[in-house]
């Protein structure tokens, strides 16, 4: 388990570190005004200056930096997890890195919809947050249904 949250660790710093790299690469080549909001039918509703990407990529580049923070520490005040899980701090790690992993991923997901939406690869966000939320709250009630059932 250990190693599996080792490798979670590298693998969701190089999806922060893609996103960044991904939205620097298109910067330049985005319109002025880029989408900023998208609608529940997936339909940008709002836009902004270009600059505004950062805004989103500042947000995913802190919560990646306060998950790891609490992934090392189990009793941190902002998480709310059972306390059989957090007196194992492996088990502790592995899940918040878990749900570091879906946040990047929805984060480069975000990302990458404004850009191609920006410079016409596609038009609106499509149902791919919404499945990355559902998969994620799967995650997390069959990984506290894990610690329950564990002896």
């Amino acid at each position: 388990m250990k190693y599996l949250s080792i490798f979670l660790i590298v693998f969701n710093f190089a999806i922060l570190l893609g996103n960044w790299v991904y939205v620097l690469f298109y910067f330049f080549n985005l319109p002025q005004l880029i989408p900023t909001h998208y609608d529940l039918g997936g339909n940008a509703d709002a836009f902004g200056d270009k600059k505004s990407i950062f805004v989103l990529m500042f947000v995913a580049t802190a919560l990646w930096m306060l998950l790891q923070y609490m992934s090392e520490n189990p009793y941190s005040p902002g998480l709310n997890i059972p306390e059989k899980l957090r007196k194992d701090k492996n088990l502790t790690k592995l899940f918040v890195q878990g749900m570091l992993f879906f946040v990047m991923v929805l984060f480069f997901g975000i990302s990458y919809t404004i850009v191609q939406d920006a410079i016409g690869g596609i038009e609106g966000l499509e149902f791919f947050p919404l499945i990355i939320i559902a998969v994620m709250f799967l995650y997390m009630f069959a990984f506290f249904a894990f610690v329950h059932l564990k002896k």
